[in-house]
């Protein structure tokens, strides 16, 4: 341990202390607060988040209102690092949020209000600090955020460069500019932003995320003399059709792996890489090159894996070359199906048509149809998701053609209802990350996605928080087959929207 931790440590004591005064009712003086948020301050620094959000929390009791901002402020700012999206929003609503004229405290809000699921809300506190201080780097941080979820990546880089200009060391924004040039499949750029960030976090404070960063580098730099998702059409077709099959309400495609024979390979919107099972990847040769995390539903909730590359994956007149790809391994035991292998096409930059009817993929742009449609805002933020209302309150929700219900996080229910509210329907579920002891189903619930009205509609409670950490914001629920099966249904990353097309 060093000097610097041994006095966060103590000083973090001190607040801890002064924080069981507050609880038996007394308010805390100008001087212990002050104390408690330099002890938090130096805990944020180490990356001990929960620890610096308690200490903040408990200067957030002072009397003086300057001081009790700058503790909720640290309280905001460190539960958004440990995915406490409810205490966030909580303290925010103490400093004013989104109606604040503060800029810092508005890029605070845009933040808060991202990470809770509402996007248009969080960018218009962006804008709104923009307009105020034109030359704030964490208002323009979240800018880059909101043009890169409607897939204007030049837009975003524009914002993420001028941040960097006036906050260099801030390892946010290297982060997010890797995020970015990831997404533009420059991968060589990617890796140079990432080893900045690396640099930025001092990875002896935050050891978790130096390993995640040197690992993803050495993957993006396996692509050195190559490019991520080089594609090329047979017969100069420009827009790919392909049969499917419907099985359990998945889109089943038929696809090739390095050459191999034909595979079976589910569309899923609701991963962010094409993934393949271990028995796959040995028949077609494709290599494990380092390991990463990911999150899905199931007790197990977030769970390494390994990275790869497929040399080339074959779509009858699409061929790609150099696909990232994970490796499902270790495989979850206790399941009741083997692990299927799945395509990712938002993950390749595609827009896409699935029309249930005449079971139909339409890869590449989206074709112009004077037929009515409704057509809701989509954000690529990591996944493909549209806001969506459940009996009134907004939450985020994830578009999952490799999904077959609708359901709704754990943590919403929890926000509408009181446990003796709804009769309880106890379910069997498994998911990517195992069984879900605590799934269930609960009737009469009124949902809507724009001019969508869904009303008394039962849902599936799952727990949802490993994704949503994982995320970096929280998933309110999720559409499967259940809703996308009725329609034609257009993925238009072109013009970032989600277009429901009656059969």
């Amino acid at each position: 341990m060093t000097v610097r931790t041994r006095v966060a440590v103590a000083l973090a004591c001190v607040g801890l202390l002064s924080w069981s005064v507050v609880a038996s009712g007394r308010k805390v003086s100008a001087a212990t607060a002050t104390l408690q948020i330099a002890a938090a301050d130096i805990l944020y620094g180490h990356a001990d988040y929960r620890a610096a959000m308690h200490v903040y929390l408990a200067a957030t009791e002072c009397e003086d209102a300057a001081i009790r901002d700058r503790a909720r402020a640290g309280t905001v700012r460190s539960a958004l690092r440990i995915a406490e999206f409810g205490v966030a929003i909580t303290q925010l609503a103490g400093l004013g949020g989104a109606g604040a004229t503060d800029p810092a405290t508005l890029a605070l809000a845009g933040d808060t209000l991202w990470a809770s699921g509402q996007f248009d809300e969080g960018e218009a506190a962006y804008r709104h600090a923009l307009r105020l201080d034109p030359a704030s780097p964490r208002a323009r941080l979240g800018m880059a955020k909101a043009f890169a979820s409607r897939n204007q990546m030049e837009s975003a880089l524009d914002q993420i460069e001028a941040a960097l200009r006036d906050a260099p060391g801030d390892a946010d924004i290297r982060h997010t500019l890797g995020t970015i040039y990831e997404r533009m499949h420059r991968y060589d750029e990617a890796a140079t932003a990432y080893l900045a960030y690396l640099s930025a976090i001092r990875g002896g404070d935050r050891p978790e995320q130096a390993q995640w960063a040197r690992r993803h580098i050495s993957f993006l730099r396996s692509f050195d003399g190559s490019v991520p998702f080089e594609m090329e059409s047979t017969r100069y077709v420009t827009r790919h059709v392909l049969d499917f099959r419907l099985v359990d309400g998945k889109v089943v495609l038929r696809g090739k792996i390095n050459g191999g024979r034909s595979v079976d390979l589910t569309l899923d919107t609701g991963a962010e890489h094409t993934a393949i099972s271990e028995k796959t990847a040995a028949r077609f040769g494709v290599q494990a090159l380092t390991e990463t995390l990911t999150a899905g539903v199931g007790e197990v909730g977030l769970r390494g894996q390994r990275l790869a590359k497929i040399r080339e994956l074959d779509l009858g007149t699409l061929k790609i070359f150099n696909v990232p790809c994970l490796i499902k391994t270790p495989s979850m035991p206790g399941l009741p199906v083997d692990a299927t292998d799945g395509f990712s096409p938002l993950a390749a930059g595609l827009s896409m048509t699935i029309d249930y009817r005449t079971r139909h993929v339409y890869l590449g742009e989206v074709e112009t149809d004077p037929a009515p449609a409704r057509e809701l805002p989509l954000r690529l933020n990591r996944l493909a998701t549209v806001e969506g209302r459940v009996n009134g309150t907004p939450m985020s929700f994830i578009v999952d053609t490799g999904g077959e219900g609708i359901l709704v996080s754990t943590s919403a229910a929890q926000s509408l209802f009181t446990p003796a509210d709804r009769h309880r329907i106890k379910l069997r579920v498994y998911g990517a990350s195992g069984y879900e002891p605590d799934a269930y189903l609960l009737p009469g619930l009124d949902l809507s996605f724009g001019p969508l009205r869904l009303p008394n509609q039962p849902v599936v409670v799952l727990d949802l928080r490993a994704p949503s950490v994982l995320l970096g914001y929280e998933v309110g629920g999720v559409l499967g087959y259940r809703l996308l099966g009725h329609y034609r249904v257009d993925f238009d990353l072109a013009r970032s929207v989600l277009r429901l097309r009656d059969l």
